[in-house]
C-alpha cells in the first residue's frame, strides 16, 4: 500500500495525468529498493541522495543513447527530460525522501515502456554504486 501511495505522489509530482488503475508490483533491481510500475511510469526508490541519483540518472540516459534536453535539481528533487534517437521522449522525476533516499519516476514514451524503464533503473542503481 505504501508503494502505491508513493507511486501516485511521483505521478502527481511530475505532472503526469493518468487514467485507469492498472498496478503491477514487482521486485526491484536490487534487494534494497522498492519498485512499482503504474500506467506507464516506473516508481523506483534508490539508496542515494538526490544529487547522486540525479547524476546517476543522467548517466543512465546517456548509456541508452538518449540526449538530455532539459534538467534541473535542488535538495528536494529534480527533473530530467531526454530524447531517444528515434524522437521518443523520456523523463525522470526525482524526489528526496530523506538525506540518502530518492524516489524516481521513470517514463519512456507517451504510453510508457516498462522494459526500458526497468533497464534504466538498473543502470541508475549501477551508477549510484559506482
Amino acid at each position: 500500500m505504501r508503494n502505491a501511495r508513493m507511486a501516485i505522489l511521483i505521478l502527481l509530482f511530475s505532472g503526469i495525468v493518468f487514467q485507469g488503475c492498472s498496478l503491477i508490483k514487482s521486485g526491484p533491481p536490487t534487494g534494497e529498493a522498492s519498485s512499482v510500475y503504474m500506467n506507464g511510469t516506473l516508481s523506483e526508490t534508490f539508496n542515494g541522495s538526490v544529487f547522486k541519483t540525479f547524476d546517476a540518472a543522467a548517466a543512465a540516459l546517456t548509456d541508452f543513447n538518449m540526449t538530455v534536453t532539459n534538467s534541473h535539481k535542488d535538495a528536494s528533487g529534480g527533473m530530467i527530460d531526454a530524447k531517444r534517437p528515434d524522437g521518443t521522449v523520456a523523463g525522470i522525476a526525482l524526489r528526496a525522501q530523506g538525506s540518502d533516499t530518492t524516489v524516481a519516476g521513470i517514463r519512456v514514451g507517451a504510453a510508457g515502456d516498462e522494459e526500458l524503464s526497468r533497464a534504466i533503473a538498473r543502470r541508475i542503481e549501477a551508477h549510484i554504486k559506482g
